[in-house]
């Protein structure tokens, strides 16, 4: 994929991330095109990947991740929905990071 598709994914995502100081509870809102390709979710604090569904060598190469949402918890925190798993996305999970923690979503 080119860097444009992918920086226009990224900004999309921060563009929904920062949506939701204004969005009600129990709103979410999908990544754009994570329900019909594969992407990848890396979590950092700092300069540190503490979290994520990506590639790491070996096995770890044929994560993905599918239909990610986001939304709030009703203490106002940032939660991420999504399906992942191993070349197909058919586990559903749900993550809560940290205040600290910034987490990115892109096409693979």
């Amino acid at each position: 994929m080119k860097l444009s598709n992918k920086l226009t994914t990224y900004f999309t995502f921060l563009l929904l991330f920062s949506s939701l100081a204004k969005a009600k509870d129990k709103e979410w809102f999908l990544v754009p095109k994570s329900d019909s390709g594969d992407f990848k979710i890396i979590c950092t604090e700092g300069e540190k990947t503490i979290w994520g569904i990506y590639e790491r060598g070996g096995t770890s190469d044929y994560q993905v991740a599918r239909n990610i949402y986001i939304g709030r918890t009703d203490d106002g925190r940032t939660i991420l929905s999504f399906m992942r798993g191993f070349i197909s996305a058919d586990k559903e999970t749900t993550y809560i990071p940290s205040v600290n923690v910034d987490c990115e979503a892109s096409e693979k």
